[in-house]
């Protein structure tokens, strides 16, 4: 059954939660509707259930006979259960309840064919079936579309011409669409006279609407088969709420081998009642209409091609679409933030919101209210106890109560998300609890709860920060997380803060040793901003940041998120020279305004002193080439000073050959000079250019040693002085020995003058031939564990992604490569072996496909201390590599 959903289906987040109230009704989990107004068990099977807006009312489809008096005609018929007669909002108690059938025609006729395909909406319900009894002049043999009215009782022709002619050819009833009041109906009907000029051909789509009792031709006409081939024909008509649009699909059968199961695709379409504004929604098999276009979901087969939320927690705009196993029936709400989902005897919540699939149990197909509250579904009895035959049944089950495992009033996944124990109602777990110490209790803070304002995580939360991100028609950001931990969910909260001061919360729970991502531009109060972010969670988590842009995706830059702000930060790289355009990204996660200075240090000459004031909670972007004539083309490293803690980013980018910004790279500051830096990247040759920058703001020369460690274990050392307040550029390709390798370095300051160091990677081929590159800064100490969430392979672009270890020490070791994916089933690890002083590149690309995460761990019986980073690229306008990144991986305890 497809259908419009009827007011926005919430759930938790913007529902009242009113089933929290002393006075609200404690419903059970599970109430058995398929019985009589007695209560009597059913003695025939049901299904195809449907639900009202608030729950109150359930239509189904029953062979029973015994759910009404008077039911002789051996027929399965369609029935309503009131949920609360008296309409005190209460549900489901003794004498308050009644059992009606509905397909009845004038003077209580009963129908001479069985029903199918009930759908419930407003004060209607619309079925399919054979009958001749239920309407005057209706003839035999052919499969249409009725309409009950429960206000009136009367039963009306649906699939009927509006000047009253019956449909003449079956109508498929197992696919109705209908509009939250139930005014339109539509419906696939292989009627010739349903309206003018209907060739019949593969059917059409057809709407009813009331009080008017006109009815159009919605689809377009599909051209007759040729001799031996399948014909194409429309089918699963879908109606917006409001009525503002219809999706429908045609779809061509796929010839198959004898005795394989048959199979179809198709293209989905969306267009408006009266037949204009058509729109090819690209290949799908079904479609569901929200209450806008952005929530129009597109299901083919298994895949989801089109949702705001998908697109917000799952894919970027520009990636494959998400793949979901066995999807069977999806009903989405109106905005497609939830999807309940039913399979093969299971059934789950998906939230694409936080990325969270709550298993629910039940199966069967079914439907849920508008209000978020009830599911209706068919499951065999008996369950819950009581039930004596073992047969089909409908069920109605309380949501609230169902995701309230310790039934303390607090939502599952809203503990969850919050870092609480769903399991525990007591203590800070509980209703009463306050873990982040703000002097709002649990209770209070779910009670209050608002999309993009959930409660603070409890003391001990673990924030990193990212102050580049932007959206908009030309660039488009993604987050990776990974959760590294091997038996604990994270919950994660990541706070938007745009340039406008605004802020938005997302909520997001990562299983164990698990990746999502999250591309922000789902959101429509980020859509077209540029922003920083900050991600909150409860244990360790992992978070690496990709910008990409251009439809084709020809550009693209990485980070990973930073561990915390601070009141000096150091930029090593940038340039203005050549048409490169250099811009520096503050922000601000401070309650109040901040004021910072920055020193521009170039090659020579004296430093470039700029302040700033940094608006609170909110992010700054300086566009360098402007700030000064020196600067307009020079190379340029920043000190960056602020009054109270903020985090620095810097982007750079270049354009090329009609391309806007065809090369763009993007780092970190680093928040402190050091005598020794360790850059674990870095290759030369005909394809790659490699450059090391370093930068002394100190007021004293700095005398640096430089040393390169090949993949078979030589060093290569070369001695360079760094003066004063100035910037400082090594071609790592110009080096004897150094001409064509992958290469790590270490750049030691050997009279103690504090430097920070960076590094560059530019392709292909010489300086005026670049269209991308990519940046890191160097790291200050080594680890035993790290862990990159960027990851990702193949695809229509062809993505490969890189580990890059170094082993700076004199001892060979080994490395254990384990990849966390998203959806939880990566490959086997894998085990690299690390010779001694030397670099090793592992091609992970090689061993998983989709979106993933890598931990990796030295191991051994002695494990020597490594330093990690990771290289991502992928094909796009018929440039190998047109896009790339890389970013030093994230050490873990």
């Amino acid at each position: 059954m497809i259908r419009a959903r009827r007011v926005p289906v919430v759930v938790w987040l913007t529902v009242p939660v009113l089933w929290l109230s002393a006075a609200a009704p404690a419903l059970a989990q599970h109430t058995r509707i398929s019985v009589s107004s007695s209560g009597a068990e059913a003695n025939g099977s049901s299904g195809s259930a449907t639900v009202s807006a608030t729950g109150r009312y359930v239509a189904f489809v029953s062979a029973a006979t015994n759910l009404v008096a008077g039911d002789t005609n051996g027929v399965a018929d369609v029935f309503v259960r009131d949920r609360d007669t008296d309409a005190d909002g209460v549900f489901d108690e003794p004498d308050a309840v009644g059992t009606f059938r509905i397909n009845v025609g004038a003077g209580g006729a009963q129908a001479d064919a069985p029903a199918t395909g009930a759908i419930l909406a407003g004060r209607f319900v619309a079925f399919r079936s054979a009958a001749t009894t239920l309407v005057p002049g209706t003839s035999a043999g052919v499969q249409r579309i009725f309409v009950a009215d429960l206000v009136t009782g009367v039963v009306e022709l649906a699939s009927v011409s509006t000047a009253g002619t019956p449909a003449d050819l079956d109508s498929d009833g197992f696919d109705i669409g209908a509009t939250a009041d139930g005014y339109v109906v539509a419906f696939q009907s292989a009627s010739r006279v349903l309206a003018p000029g209907d060739v019949g051909s593969g059917g059409a789509v057809f709407s009813r609407t009331w009080p008017e009792r006109v009815t159009r031709r919605l689809s377009p006409p599909l051209p007759a088969a040729a001799t031996g081939e399948p014909q194409q024909f429309v089918g699963v008509p879908s109606v917006s709420p409001d009525g503002a649009f219809v999706g429908f699909a045609i779809l061509q059968p796929i010839v198959v081998p004898p005795g394989a199961a048959p199979s179809r695709t198709g293209r989905v379409y969306r267009l408006r009642p009266d037949g204009t504004m058509l729109q090819d929604l690209g290949v799908g098999g079904r479609i569901e209409l929200g209450v806008s276009p952005e929530s129009v979901i597109v299901v083919a087969h298994s895949l989801l091609l089109e949702s705001k939320w998908v697109r917000r927690t799952l894919a970027g705009h520009d990636a494959e679409p998400a793949v979901f196993f066995d999807f069977m029936r999806p009903v989405p709400s109106n905005d497609g933030r939830y999807w309940l989902c039913f399979t093969y005897g299971n059934a789950f919540l998906q939230d694409f919101l936080s990325g969270e699939r709550t298993a629910l149990p039940f199966g069967g197909f079914g439907d849920w209210s508008a209000d978020g509250r009830t599911v209706v579904t068919t499951m065999p009895s008996p369950l819950p106890p009581g039930a004596t035959q073992a047969i089909t049944d409908v069920y109605a089950v309380d949501l609230p109560r169902l995701l309230d495992a310790d039934q303390d009033g607090l939502d599952d996944r809203w503990e969850r998300l919050s870092g609480l124990d769903p399991a525990d109602a007591t203590g800070p777990n509980g209703p009463g609890g306050d873990p982040d110490g703000d002097g709002l209790s649990n209770a209070q803070e779910f009670a209050t709860t608002q999309p993009g304002s959930l409660m603070t995580l409890a003391t001990g939360t673990i924030t990193r920060y990212f102050a580049e991100g932007v959206t908009g028609p030309f660039f488009d950001t993604e987050i990776d997380l990974v959760n590294p931990s091997a038996s604990t969910a994270a919950a994660v909260q990541i706070r938007y803060r745009t340039s406008g001061g605004a802020t938005t919360v997302q909520p997001l729970r990562i299983p164990p040793r698990e990746r999502r991502t999250v591309a922000p531009a789902g959101e429509p109060s980020l859509a077209n901003v540029d922003m920083s972010m900050e991600i909150e969670s409860n244990i360790p988590v992992v978070a690496d940041r990709r910008v990409s842009w251009d439809a084709s995706g020809y550009g693209a830059h990485f980070e990973t998120a930073q561990a915390s702000p601070s009141t000096t930060w150091y930029l090593t790289e940038g340039t203005t020279v050549l048409g490169f355009n250099l811009f520096y990204l503050l922000h601000n996660p401070q309650d109040a305004a901040v004021q910072a200075t920055i020193r521009y240090l170039r090659p020579s000459g004296p430093p470039i002193a700029r302040t700033y004031t940094l608006a609170p909670t909110s992010r700054l972007t300086i566009y360098v080439n402007a700030v000064d004539a020196q600067l307009a083309s020079s190379d340029v490293s920043g000190e960056i000073v602020a009054d109270r803690p903020i985090v620095v980013e810097r982007a750079m980018y270049a354009s090329r050959a009609g391309q806007t910004f065809a090369l763009g790279t993007a780092s970190a500051g680093v928040t402190a000079p050091a005598a020794s830096w360790f850059l674990a990247e870095g290759a030369t040759g005909a394809f790659f250019d490699l450059y090391v920058l370093i930068a002394n703001p100190a007021p004293t020369d700095a005398a640096v040693t430089a040393r390169f460690l090949k993949p078979d274990g030589s060093v290569v050392t070369r001695q360079h002085t760094v003066a004063a307040n100035s910037r400082f550029s090594i071609f790592v390709d110009g080096i004897e020995g150094l001409e064509s390798t992958p290469v790590s370095s270490e750049i030691v300051s050997a009279n103690g003058v504090p430097v920070t160091v960076e590094r560059a990677m530019y392709w292909p081929g010489g300086f005026f031939d670049y269209y991308e590159g990519h940046t890191a800064t160097g790291v200050t100490s080594t680890a035993l564990r790290w862990a990159v969430a960027a990851g990702e392979s193949g695809g229509a672009r062809a993505a490969q992604s890189y580990v890059l270890i170094a082993n700076p020490g004199a001892t060979a070791g080994q490395a254990r490569i384990t990849f966390l994916a998203e959806g939880g089933f990566g490959p086997a690890p894998l085990l690299v072996d690390l010779p001694a002083a030397s670099r090793v590149t592992v091609h992970t690309s090689a061993s998983i496909f989709g979106r993933f995460g890598v931990l990796v761990e030295s191991t051994g019986p002695s494990p020597v201390p490594i330093v990690v980073e990771g290289a991502f690229y992928w094909n796009a306008g018929g440039q190998v590599w047109a896009a790339g990144g890389a970013l030093v991986a994230t050490p873990l305890p």
